[in-house]
């Protein structure tokens, strides 16, 4: 079995195979099929077992689409990005922690900066009552993949110290947080395919303590992997509760159908 995800790396499907014995064999776990396997599956010529639903059967978060215009420019501007203050809100409200993906590594301070210095001042003056709830200080972090303290800054996430960390797709497998909830800030960039959109929309809702959890796509426009993506997991959502509305009570299948797989 080969965890590492390459989905973009020609090279790392070929080591696998050069370094699998020749009796060996190899067995692939993913949410995001590379389009050469996608095409052997339909074809018949690679067996596969699709599991549409998690362990704790709750239906997977289906992304939200909140459009938020040219927004690096409204953020040198200080413009209020209504959708991110919802955002924000939401976790301030509901005592939940996000994580804010954005395109490039160069994003990461100019949001951040955005988020501590006009957004939060702003929520507090407009909404008092929900800064005296928020017991604990909202605190902001950013990490991405040569940041030199990205351990110690993701383990103060997972310990639930940060309130929002802004990262790249360097988090977008992997890290799980529970009672988290994601935002992908210009999610119309061509960084962000539809592969790369499940997987984080994948990063919410694992848990069985919680199960539930909310995707936000913030882009500049509606893009094709964007709807590609919510109607993968409207599609895995569906085909679960088709099983699940298939299962006798002690768990076998009613009448001669058989899942897919």
């Amino acid at each position: 079995m080969y965890g590492f995800p390459y989905h973009h790396d020609p090279m790392l499907p070929f080591a696998v195979l050069r370094a699998r014995k020749a009796a060996g064999k190899t067995v692939y776990l993913t949410a995001t099929p590379r389009p050469d396997m996608a095409g052997r599956v339909k074809r018949g010529d690679l067996a596969h077992v699709l599991i549409p639903q998690r362990f704790h059967g709750r239906p997977l978060a289906v992304p939200r689409i909140r459009p938020v215009g040219r927004w690096r420019k409204k953020i040198r501007q200080k413009e209020k990005l209504t959708p991110l203050i919802d955002f924000l809100f939401h976790l301030m409200d509901n005592g939940r922690y996000g994580y804010l993906f954005v395109p490039q590594v160069r994003d990461i301070e100019l949001v951040q900066h955005y988020v501590e210095e006009e957004l939060l001042p702003f929520m507090r003056a407009a909404w008092p009552k929900l800064a005296e709830k928020v017991s604990v200080p909202f605190t902001v972090a950013g990490v991405h993949a040569a940041h030199p303290g990205r351990g110690g800054v993701v383990s103060r996430f997972r310990q639930h110290e940060i309130r929002l960390l802004i990262t790249t797709t360097i988090l977008e497998r992997g890290v799980t947080i529970p009672f988290s909830d994601v935002a992908v800030l210009g999610s119309d960039d061509a960084v962000f395919d539809a592969a790369a959109l499940i997987q984080i929309a994948g990063r919410v809702g694992r848990k069985a303590a919680d199960p539930v959890g909310h995707v936000w796509f913030l882009p500049e426009m509606r893009t094709k992997a964007q709807q590609q993506a919510i109607r993968q997991i409207k599609q895995w959502n569906r085909l679960a509760r088709q099983l699940s509305g298939s299962l006798h009570r002690d768990g076998s299948l009613q009448g001669r159908g058989r899942p897919h797989g």
